[in-house]
């Protein structure tokens, strides 16, 4: 009786519920993706951004709507269109994806199920096989996690334990995520200034600030053909890889020192190499070894002091110890 109540609640909350799916050029994509979606099509919206090829005649083979936004958008800025469209109509819940997945099991009535029983579950996600396009190599992920004091964010590929039905996470990645649409206008939605790549660690980083958990369900799968954003373009991707983690950091790990007027050409070179050089952070005052007894150290930092700029990067960081580590909490199968 209870899996009745349950399975009705599913889907009267997938009738208030919204799949978002920026594309560009993705007709090829979309065709192998939404035949394997198990959900009616007036859920579903294709955020296109002026493509040039079929996705519009894809979509409407599978009943899927299609929105015109017109010209390319960052992802970022597609995604916060679909959570504006999701509001906009009413629904409780939105789903973000990708364009580069296809459906194992039935993903959004098994997140919309663990959302439902916990209030205090910010976002939630499926596991992912990690399909590499050019080898056809596979590699199961079942969530991801963040080393912040690299920082470092990656998929954890450790073999889920058998009976564990749900794992606690540091963030998801928005490959395929369901979240409130309150929750999400409560916490920003998600920060623009990322365009892409590390925007869902940022969106998870704060979720778990104002209270709200993460979470991946290991048995609910999703394949990922990774790398389709900038195919071919690997110079691009690094740059915005890299681009990205510098947001983060500056933005929630309050890392870099500045030199103001100083002339320590080789110790600037090395500072600007590890890319620790901030306008506006504490000002590195660097004294000659053995002088009055004073270390090197920073100006405004109390007494702390650190023999390297490597250590002045942990030694200026405000993170709690929640943040250095990733999440390992695990919930077992109900039984």
């Amino acid at each position: 009786m209870a899996s009745i109540d349950r399975r009705e609640r599913v889907e009267e909350a997938l009738e208030r519920s919204l799949i978002a799916i920026p594309s560009l050029n993705g007709a090829h994509l979309l065709q192998r993706m939404l035949p394997t979606l198990r959900v009616p099509g007036r859920i579903v919206v294709v955020l296109d951004q002026g493509s040039s090829d079929d996705t519009a005649a894809v979509c409407a083979r599978h009943g899927a709507e299609i929105l015109q936004l017109g010209s390319p958008r960052t992802y970022t800025e597609a995604c916060n269109a679909g959570i504006a469209l999701a509001r906009s109509r009413g629904c409780e819940f939105v789903f973000l994806s990708n364009n580069d997945i296809a459906f194992t099991t039935d993903v959004t009535r098994e997140l919309l199920g663990e959302l439902l029983e916990d209030p205090d579950l910010g976002i939630v996600a499926p596991s992912q096989v990690i399909v590499d396009p050019s080898t056809g190599k596979r590699r199961l992920s079942c969530r991801s996690y963040w080393d912040l004091r690299k920082p470092k964010f990656a998929h954890d590929y450790a073999p889920t334990p058998l009976g564990v039905r749900r794992l606690e996470a540091d963030f998801c990645e928005l490959t395929f995520a369901l979240a409130r649409v309150d929750v999400l206008e409560r916490v920003g939605g998600l920060d623009n200034d990322y365009g892409f790549y590390h925007e869902d660690a940022d969106l998870g980083f704060r979720l778990r600030e104002a209270g709200y958990a993460c979470a991946y369900l290991p048995q609910s799968q999703i394949e990922h053909y990774a790398g389709s954003t900038f195919s071919g373009q690997s110079d691009r991707r690094a740059a915005y890889l890299q681009r990205s983690k510098e947001i983060f950091a500056r933005k929630h790990l309050g890392y870099g020192v500045s030199l103001g007027d100083a002339r320590e050409g080789q110790l600037r070179e090395y500072l600007r190499r590890y890319r620790l050089l901030r306008d506006g952070a504490p000002q590195l005052s660097v004294i000659a070894p053995g002088v009055g007894g004073v270390p090197m150290g920073v100006e405004g930092a109390g007494s702390r002091s650190c023999a390297s700029p490597m250590a002045m990067r942990a030694q200026t960081s405000t993170c709690s110890s929640r943040r250095g580590v990733h999440s390992s909490r695990a919930i077992r199968t109900r039984g």
